[in-house]
């Protein structure tokens, strides 16, 4: 220990300075030595880590249920699930190639014309009466005839009168054939026609005719 006076150092049993003479205890005035003073200040230092120590328990204790702070062990955290794949974008379909519109059927062409035989006969007609046949004058063409010759061979002045037209409609040929003729007759409208020999005019007499008559297209 040291003198507190003249800080000469002294064994620790002394009562008085062997320098100064100072007297090292004097009444209810202790003097320690360093082993004491050392010992003394760890004694300090356990008894405030204690009160704080215990300070530190009553303060948590008094905290809300709430605050507590969380004594349970946390879990294992689980391996975060690997990421799934993207899937590659599905590839854009190619447009369908645009089917070639079909070909306009053309119109069928019109068969080639075919001459058609009206009259091809020999043949009597009565007085007063009269003799008819029919023909059919087809469309899509673009022109049709009556062609033929007719031949008066008995009767009287060897006439006959030769219609052509349609029923109820104005006869388009109407002639008087004086023994022997030739017709050519262009037909304008299609339909039903009919051809008349007509020896009505006759009061006696009858009439004997040759005809040879043909339809014809162009």
């Amino acid at each position: 220990m040291f003198c507190s006076k003249c800080r000469t150092e002294l064994p620790e049993e002394a009562a008085f300075c062997r320098k100064c003479g100072y007297q090292l205890q004097t009444g209810s005035t202790w003097y320690v030595s360093n082993k004491a003073l050392l010992v003394a200040a760890i004694a300090a230092v356990v008894s405030l880590g204690s009160a704080v120590m215990s300070y530190s328990s009553g303060a948590t204790s008094n905290l809300p249920p709430d605050i507590h702070p969380d004594t349970t062990p946390s879990p294992t955290a689980s391996p975060a699930a690997s990421p799934k794949p993207k899937s590659s974008p599905r590839p854009i379909p190619s447009p369908k190639p645009k089917s070639s519109p079909r070909p306009t059927p053309s119109p069928r062409p019109t068969p080639a014309p075919v001459p058609v035989a009206i009259v091809d006969a020999y043949f009597e007609v009565k007085d007063e009466s009269y003799r008819r046949w029919e023909f059919t004058v087809r469309p899509n063409y673009k022109q049709a005839r009556v062609v033929g010759h007719i031949q008066v061979e008995k009767g009287g002045k060897k006439d006959i009168r030769v219609m052509i037209g349609r029923e109820n409609d104005e006869p388009v040929y109407n002639e008087m054939v004086y023994s022997s003729g030739s017709l050519d007759l262009r037909i304008e409208k299609p339909g039903d026609y009919s051809i008349v020999f007509s020896n009505e005019h006759a009061r006696v007499k009858n009439k004997k005719v040759s005809a040879k008559i043909t339809l014809m297209y162009k």
